[in-house]
């Protein structure tokens, strides 16, 4: 099984989303930041490369929020989702992989129709009931 992190970029009471590009999986669909953990790779460097990749941003802080499994084309994999409260760098569309980045209250983020996963609601919502 493969394994994935995403992260939750939480500034006050809003959180860093991405909308995926037509040409990636979840086309259109608000999605949170991250990707595939290489072979031989940690979960923080991983956690550390995609955000630089997508966001050109590193995190500094993060704790696990949540991990759950969702299927992809081929096979299932594990998805760990941290939150990341401090980070170096200001995020900015730095690959293809979605085409807007928007900062969303948590409240406007765990209703969102277009989001790539329903297993994100329950975490959004927990966010957005801590803050």
């Amino acid at each position: 099984m493969a394994t994935c992190v995403g992260a939750l970029i939480v500034r006050g009471k809003e959180v860093l989303l991405g909308c995926r590009a037509a040409h990636k999986s979840y086309a259109g669909c608000w999605d949170i930041l991250g990707g595939h953990v290489e072979r031989g790779e940690s979960v923080e460097a991983a956690l550390t490369r995609e955000l630089a990749e997508e966001v050109g941003i590193k995190p500094l802080e993060w704790r696990l929020l949540s991990s759950c499994r969702f299927q992809e084309r081929d096979g299932w994999s594990a998805l760990l989702i941290y939150r990341i409260d401090s980070w170096a760098g200001d995020p900015f569309l730095a690959n293809d992989e979605h085409v807007e980045l928007r900062w969303l209250p948590l409240a406007d983020a765990c209703d969102l129709e277009r989001l790539a996963a329903e297993e994100y609601r329950p975490i959004l919502r927990r966010l957005r009931d801590a803050s």
